[in-house]
């Protein structure tokens, strides 16, 4: 095997998504080549590549809006592990962010958030990613698929929840399914099928019974394995995610680098639209 100096630090392009998309397979994680596309084209996506030009390590910067910046997509091969190559990656990211004047934030496993703590990250709010094998639901009257004409209402929620400007993101995530909205645009919800998961979020609404039922509409969507990445804090929709037979899977910590800040109402967050993307 080569050694790290022989590694060569470049951005990724689409050509690449082949070969990250394995890097995603070994990790067993949920992303797909329209994640990939999605988190290339919208955010700064570095990679550190061996001799035959391959990605062998990634990272990914991803601009939300003007005041941060999303950190994910942070993957080593087996073979290039325990280098430093994942601390390196995320260190770049947070430094591009933070030149342009943006917080850097992420979501950590407990392993990682160990390894971000000692970088600066500190925790601002706590989730669970909550899983089924095979969920259904009904969709309420006072909910409705999401159409164009909705996008603008999608975009003012999400802003007014996470504090975050996302809405190539979120038309993005439209697109692919399920999105319903309150009919009086009092929330909302998206999601999208993965390699192994149809992944619901993000879920914002003004109440907990609109939350409710905006999770309802996009399970009856739903076609088996099923996650959700619920905020903690939210207790009795949690309670909720348990009584439809969801069980936790594992545990985040949403972290930012530097002084602890609120961006966004939490009350209005209920689950998130991913750990690659906040």
């Amino acid at each position: 095997m080569a050694a790290i100096e022989d590694l060569t630090e470049s951005l990724l392009t689409k050509e690449d998504i082949p070969t990250v998309l394995a890097l995603t397979a070994e990790a067993g994680w949920n992303q797909t080549s329209a994640d990939w596309l999605l988190m290339i084209r919208e955010g700064h996506a570095i990679c550190l590549r061996d001799q035959a030009d391959r990605p062998v390590a990634t990272a990914l910067a991803l601009p939300l809006g003007a005041q941060i910046g999303w950190i994910s997509m942070v993957l080593v091969t087996a073979a290039w592990r325990r280098k430093g190559l994942a601390t390196r990656l995320v260190h770049h990211c947070a430094a591009w962010l933070e030149a342009k004047g943006r917080h850097a934030l992420l979501d950590a496993t407990p392993a990682g958030q160990k390894v971000y703590e000692r970088m600066g990250f500190k925790t601002i709010a706590k989730m669970t990613r909550w899983e089924h094998a095979e969920p259904d639901g009904l969709c309420s009257p006072t909910i409705k698929v999401a159409a164009a004409a909705d996008l603008a209402t999608i975009w003012q929620l999400d802003e007014a929840a996470f504090g975050v400007e996302r809405p190539h993101i979120l038309e993005d995530l439209a697109g692919r399914g399920p999105a319903f909205v309150e009919q009086s645009g009092r929330g909302f919800v998206l999601g999208r099928r993965g390699r192994h998961a149809l992944q619901i979020g993000p879920i914002v609404a003004d109440d907990e019974a609109t939350a409710l039922a905006l999770l309802d509409a996009a399970l009856s969507r739903s076609c088996g394995p099923t996650f959700i990445d619920a905020f903690d804090l939210q207790d009795n929709f949690v309670e909720a995610l348990a009584a439809r037979g969801f069980t936790r899977q594992r545990p985040f910590a949403r972290m930012i680098r530097g002084q602890p800040r609120a961006f966004g109402e939490a009350k209005l967050a209920f689950a998130a639209a991913g750990p690659e993307l906040g």
